[in-house]
């Protein structure tokens, strides 16, 4: 897998350092399975096809994201960055929320408690 989090798992576990090639400052957009099924399952029952932007829109920085899955600060110590441009990539999704009925922050906080339950130790 080449996804963001088997990287970071796959680096970590083989080096014990984790290496990035942007800030750690950048963010991230990410969004649960959960929260895709029932954008999907949603916008069908209203038969509302389209074209939609899926993510939490708020982003998470990358720095955030370490202390939440190593529960410290001390997991930035580890960090080696081999280039401090900071990307952020974050995606608006104000049609598929007002499509389905969701407050904004609602994919951010699902993809906070997700993110919250890795563990690469």
């Amino acid at each position: 897998k080449k996804t963001f989090f088997d990287i970071l798992s796959k680096n970590f576990n083989k080096n014990k350092n984790i290496e990035f090639d942007i800030s750690i400052n950048s963010k991230k957009d990410f969004i649960t399975l959960d929260c895709i099924s029932h954008s999907i399952i949603e916008t069908v029952k209203k038969d509302n096809y389209g074209i939609y932007n899926l993510g939490s829109e708020s982003g998470i920085q990358i720095r955030q994201v370490l202390k939440y899955i190593f529960k410290s600060n001390e997991i930035l110590k580890k960090v080696v960055i081999n280039n401090n441009v900071i990307l952020n990539q974050t995606l608006n999704t104000f049609k598929l929320r007002t499509e389905i009925g969701l407050r904004k922050k609602t994919f951010h906080q699902e993809v906070i408690k997700e993110i919250k339950r890795i563990n690469f130790e």
